[in-house]
């Protein structure tokens, strides 16, 4: 047996598998997408047990260079730095130098009254109520959090749950509070460092009018957005204010690693990691949409949680109870977080999936594919949206349509899996079938039919 081959067949004993094929149909799925969707470099990272069973590189990390993508090849992880976050957070929290349900006036004494109902908790599941600040012109983490105190809260603290920035430059300021250190700093400290992540970190890029500067990060993967039939460089300014939000670079042996220290137990106790990964209740008794940093999910399922960001740049997956997690990292910007799902899919035995029900408007549910197949070509039918809606939802589908939908197969078919009328308010969801592969998109409709607002979301 060559050496190529017992690897492959360790990797197939690792995961669970009768044999190699499936360690080859991970090679050819991701490989597909990097053509489909126009990827230049892609890097997998498959973690189970603790164990690291499969680190891959796909493709050019630069274009100019022609430089090829490695394991150590440090990627952009944009909004998939807030696991960073809820990690550093838990790990304070069992320091004994902050509670969760703190109230954020200890630790910031001249914020105004009506922030005082907010806890630390609720700025790490986006329940904070605070107004989203323009930090275009704030220089500092001080003075984003100066300026959301002048504003008015948006909602009652603990009501909602809204994915926002502010609330994490405000939870930034109180971890340098009460660690002693600026939030890159801490993760260097609480995290890269100890685990020998060695290509983790921030560039510290800054803009003074048309001239940026930023530290050296050998090995960086360029960033690309495929536009008008070309590959195009695109760059955005990550603030180091908002560094515990997104701004993160990483490489994917460095994420297996991180993983690997998850669930092993070295960087957090198990009761840590439940409370880390336990959505809140509102106060209307639903639950919040976020936990400490990390998106509550379910696939195929089983519970999930995870975090995109770029939106697609990274793609981190786990699954606590199979003790699997999934990195992804890749340098197309215009994408969408399907790939971790796909690779799951290749990974986990087929898992249960919500029963389809009755469909009694099965002549809606045939515009409301047509809307979605025309989505994925970037069109819309404006006739199928309410008035109100029309312009804003007609813009985001012939836009992020090719994305969302666009990178998939083509539909085969819909099933209605819920519907709800309550209060005036007509809900469906469906699980939509892309080739073989199940993703699930929310409808809100008007009394007559027509959308008023739709989403791709968990199942």
């Amino acid at each position: 047996m060559t050496r190529h081959a017992r690897a492959a067949a360790a990797v197939a004993t690792l995961l669970g598998w009768p044999g190699t094929t499936r360690a080859d149909g991970i090679d050819e799925y991701v490989r597909a997408q990097l053509v489909k969707n126009h990827i230049p470099a892609l890097s997998l990272a498959v973690v189970r047990g603790g164990e690291v069973v499969k680190l891959q590189s796909y493709g050019v990390a630069n274009l100019e260079w022609d430089a090829a993508a490695t394991d150590d090849t440090r990627y952009q992880l944009a909004s998939a730095t807030k696991p960073f976050t809820g990690t550093l957070l838990m790990q304070l929290v069992e320091q004994g130098k902050l509670a969760l349900d703190d109230s954020v006036a200890k630790f910031l004494p001249e914020a105004p009254d009506s922030w005082r109902p907010i806890t630390v908790r609720h700025l790490g599941t986006h329940m904070s109520g605070l107004k989203e600040v323009d930090a275009g012109t704030l220089a500092t983490v001080d003075a984003i959090v100066a300026a959301a105190m002048r504003e008015p809260l948006a909602y009652t603290p603990g009501t909602r749950s809204t994915y926002g920035f502010t609330d994490y430059v405000v939870l930034a300021r109180i971890l340098e509070k009460v660690s002693g250190r600026a939030y890159a700093d801490l993760l260097r400290d609480g995290l890269a460092a100890p685990l020998g992540m060695t290509a983790t970190g921030f560039d510290h890029a800054t803009a003074d009018g048309p001239i940026r500067r930023a530290d050296v990060l050998t090995r960086r993967a360029s960033v690309y957005r495929w536009d008008g039939g070309a590959q195009r460089v695109f760059e955005f300014l990550y603030g180091i204010p908002g560094y515990a939000a997104g701004g993160l670079y990483a490489s994917a042996s460095d994420l297996a690693r991180f993983f690997s220290a998850l669930q092993s137990g070295r960087l957090l106790k198990l009761a840590s990691l439940a409370e880390m990964w336990a959505r809140p209740a509102l106060a209307d008794g639903g639950e919040a949409g976020f936990a400490l940093g990390w998106v509550v999910g379910r696939h195929q399922g089983r519970l999930t949680v995870g975090h995109s960001g770029g939106p697609a740049l990274a793609d981190l997956l786990y699954f606590p109870a199979e003790k699997l997690a999934i990195v992804v990292l890749l340098n197309q910007e215009r994408m969408f977080p399907y790939i971790a799902e796909g690779v799951a899919d290749l990974v986990l035995p087929p898992g249960t999936v919500p029963p389809a029900i009755k469909d009694t408007d099965p002549a809606l549910t045939a515009r409301l594919r047509a809307v979605l197949a025309a989505a994925g070509a970037g069109k819309a039918n404006a006739d199928e949206i309410a008035g109100a809606s029309r312009t804003e939802l007609v813009r985001t589908l012939q836009e992020m349509g090719p994305i969302v939908i666009g990178m998939l197969d083509p539909i085969q078919g819909l099933e209605l899996v819920e519907e709800r009328r309550e209060a005036g308010r007509w809900t469906r969801k469906y699980r939509v079938m892309f080739g073989q592969a199940a993703r699930y998109w929310l409808f809100d409709l008007t009394a007559d039919g027509t959308i008023a607002a739709m989403r791709p979301v968990s199942e």
